[in-house]
């Protein structure tokens, strides 16, 4: 009996092979775009999910109060290991780390620039990290060991079999090693985990990880015992049976007892746990984006399930008498009802089965579209089977209209084809692409917003010039008089290249990323009065190079050199002194040490437009004696000074690797979430388009289908073509006009709340809104033209007979 339904089901479908196509496309279009959103999120709920007793786990940050900006992500140096020294009963273990980055090399002629971490505490052991060589419990504990990743074994040595082998570290600090270099054997190699908030640091991945002895050789003091250090990460393992809460009472008694007071006053510790921090860290800024990706592809699934309803129906109706003949001839309803739902579910489970086909051909694009190296925390079973689960659900929906009202039917209404539902049905039918044209037209215009808002800030003014810059991030760290001195020299051979315009060493970039902040007051000030400001430390060809300009005074010369001299910003100078001029002032430091003021930069953005205007604060590279970068002022930007560069660097640095790119193109990091947020806009609103006009093409053929009398009626009365059109249009005119009202208004309030999230954003952009709207509509009749040039061309002599 049942292979018997399934070749009339398979017959039927057949038959109905144009409406079938559209079905079973429109329904694997939705699941294809339902899945690949769902695999995302699914991605990134687990992210940290896989660590050893993660439910413990937790991220030990910083509360300021209000008016004060310091790093939140960040906490106390010797705060997580005088936790788990003092109340042992609270915390099992911590692991607190400085991040830096350095040269490394083999020593012959492989050499990279590679993020290092500086680790107090057994990351393998605490979350359970496996190695691939090398033994977790005591890999971290030789000071002269270090612990690399799979990938960067497999670059410098092509095997992760390396015990014992050695690499050369460029380290940062003269006054410990001032060959400026140091060799470390290789205690082990972490395999290949997936991704998360461990070794994927802050958007950053972590290649390398050495015992906290070592930070004498990157800093110029042990960063992890002073209490003034506030600025590195601390992750918690509390005991079993512990929550956040019975910790509170101990932190606020130890900061109290050891921090200094202008950070005590200021700061409340909080724990975050682990397994969620990469979705709340950045003010929650991955969640939110999650939540609203998981309201899209329900309105996509739900977009589809609706076409596949729809053209369901319509084709169940166009049964009718099919149904008399076989109740005429002994079929019992029971029999009617399985056969309908078995074509159904059959229609579905094809559908189910293309769109599984599709996502293992897009899958890797779709991983490269997101900046992902694949979905390595998440199983493609389970969701799998909920997609399946979904198809099937969705057949049965289907055919549950013609299976339970279609087959009770009379038979002789039933060979008489009438079905007396069919006003009403024809309204659930508007109703329901009044629902469609409504969701594609917000997934359409807030694409259109978040393209205008992405245009706004990629081409922004931003206070300074940032073309033609290209950076070196590679500068050996050669900390301390000497090596400042050495690198000044240096900037000079570079200098004559031809097309180098102007060289510039300096601690920081205008990446958005301030590696360094100052605490500063009015001389004449109280006491209380400090505020904190980005310190960019730099020389005097720094403005040369960005050319952003000056309010009042001037910038560094070479006579400034090691001097207490002083440029600030406008925001800066307007906080501290308001609208008096600032340039002949006296600062003083948090570390008393007091400076002149001798200019006053013109505000320039040095951070994301997420951010409002902060203040600066540029001190002479010579008195700070750190730096980080060699920016270079191209006249042009050629391959040719490029490669000049390179090569002239190779010469001067033979064991240090040239890593480089143009600032233009790193602004675009700023904005990392964002575009991904826009590519997965873009993607739904493609999605969503593609499945409305399929669900329109089906129905308008359906609509069509039932009135071809009724046209060639109008045409033997004297109808012309165009008032057909017109009639017909002008029904659906009508529907989308309402539509169009929901899906604005959907669309403004949603893209009102995002731009929230910018300080400097566009007006809603309206003129866009009226585009979106009249070029969807353009795109919708003309996919009802095709069909319906079809049907006008039909002579009435033919149409007139049609039943």
């Amino acid at each position: 009996m049942f292979t018997n339904f399934l070749i009339l089901a398979w017959r039927n479908i057949k038959k109905q092979k144009w409406f079938a196509v559209i079905n079973i496309l429109g329904l694997a279009t939705g699941l294809s775009a339902t899945f690949l959103i769902l695999l995302f999120m699914a991605d990134e709920w687990q992210a940290n999910n896989w660590f050893k007793h993660t439910e413990n786990h937790y991220m030990l940050e910083s509360e300021w109060a209000a008016g004060v900006s310091r790093p939140e992500f960040t906490t106390l140096a010797p705060l997580g290991k005088e936790l788990k020294e003092q109340y042992p009963q609270l915390v099992a273990n911590y692991f607190t780390i400085d991040a830096v980055s350095c040269n490394v090399s083999d020593g012959e002629k492989k050499n990279f620039r590679l993020n290092l971490q500086i680790a107090d505490g057994n990351m393998l052991t605490m979350f359970g990290i496996p190695l691939v060589t090398g033994n977790p419990q005591t890999a971290m504990d030789d000071p002269d060991g270090l612990v690399l990743q799979h990938d960067v074994a497999l670059k410098f040595f092509g095997s992760t079999d390396i015990l014992g082998k050695t690499l050369i570290l460029e380290t940062q600090n003269e006054n410990h090693n001032s060959r400026g270099f140091k060799e470390y054997r290789i205690s082990g190699v972490i395999d290949q985990i997936p991704e998360n908030s461990l070794t994927d640091n802050l958007g950053d991945r972590v290649d390398i990880y050495v015992n906290s002895a070592n930070a004498i050789y990157f800093r110029s003091e042990d960063v992890f015992q002073s209490w003034g250090n506030y600025i590195l990460q601390t992750r918690l393992e509390l005991q079993p049976g512990v929550y956040p809460k019975d910790l509170e009472k101990p932190l606020h008694e130890l900061i109290s007892a050891n921090a200094p007071d202008f950070l005590a006053k200021d700061l409340t510790a909080k724990l975050t746990p682990l397994k969620s921090y990469n979705l709340i860290q950045n003010e929650e800024a991955k969640q939110r984006v999650l939540l609203v990706l998981g309201l899209v592809a329900l309105f996509i699934l739900l977009m589809a399930m609706i076409n596949f309803v729809n053209i369901s129906i319509g084709i169940a109706n166009r049964r009718m008498k099919e149904i008399g003949v076989r109740k005429a001839i002994g079929s019992n309803r029971k029999e009617l009802i399985w056969q309908f739902l078995l074509e159904s579910t059959l229609l579905s489970v094809l559908a189910f089965a293309l769109a599984m086909s599709l996502i293992q051909l897009v899958i890797p694009y779709y991983a490269q579209l997101l900046q992902k190296t694949g979905f390595s925390n998440i199983s493609f079973w389970p969701l799998t089977l909920i997609m399946g689960s979904i198809a099937i659900i969705t057949g049965i929906l289907s055919g549950l209209y013609p299976a339970l009202i279609l087959s009770k039917l009379h038979v002789v209404k039933a060979l008489k084809g009438k079905v007396i539902v069919r006003h009403n049905a024809f309204d659930i039918k508007k109703v329901l692409l009044v629902a469609q044209f409504s969701l594609a037209l917000f997934f359409i215009l807030s694409t259109l917003t978040i393209s205008s808002q992405m245009d706004y800030l990629l081409n922004k003014d931003l206070g300074y010039d940032n073309s033609n810059v290209l950076v070196v991030s590679s500068v050996p760290r050669w900390y301390g008089p000497s090596g400042v001195s050495k690198m000044l020299s240096m900037k000079h051979e570079f200098n004559e290249i031809p097309g180098v315009q102007q060289v510039s060493l300096s601690y920081e970039i205008p990446d958005g990323r301030f590696g360094m902040e100052q605490s500063v007051k009015p001389s004449s000030a109280n006491e209380d009065s400090y505020e904190l400001f980005g310190q960019i430390i730099c020389d005097a060809e720094y403005q040369d190079v960005y050319e952003f300009e000056m309010a009042e005074g001037r910038f560094f010369n070479d006579s400034d050199k090691a001097l207490n001299k002083v440029v600030i910003n406008e925001t800066a100078a307007k906080s501290l002194f308001g609208d008096k001029p600032a340039v002949g002032e006296m600062i003083d430091e948090r570390v008393m040490k007091q400076r002149e003021i001798i200019g006053v930069v013109k505000d320039f953005h040095f951070s994301s437009l997420h951010e409002n205007m902060r203040g600066l604060y540029f001190t002479p590279v010579d008195s700070a004696e750190i730096f980080r970068f060699l920016s270079f002022k191209l006249n042009r930007n050629t391959k040719d000074v490029t490669a000049a560069i390179e090569a002239k660097w190779r010469q001067v640095f033979p064991l240090v690797p040239f890593e480089s790119f143009f600032l233009e193109d790193k602004l675009t990091e700023l904005y990392a979430d964002d575009t991904q947020f826009k590519k997965a806009f873009s993607t739904a609103s493609i999605f969503a388009i593609l499945i409305v006009l399929v669900g329109v093409f089906g129905v308008t053929m359906q609509n069509f289908a039932y009135r071809i009398k009724e046209i060639g009626i109008r045409k033997v009365l004297g109808a012309s073509a165009l008032n057909i059109w017109k009639l017909l249009g002008k029904e659906l005119l009508s529907v989308y006009s309402i539509a169009a009202f929901m899906g604005v208004m959907a669309a403004y309030m949603m893209m009102n709340q995002w731009l929230q999230g910018f300080a400097y954003k566009i007006a809603q952009p309206y003129i866009l809104y009226t585009f979106g709207i009249i070029g969807f509509l353009v795109i919708i009749m003309f996919t009802v033209s095709i069909e319906l040039i079809k049907v006008i061309r039909i002579n009435p002599v033919d149409s007139l007979k049609s039943e």
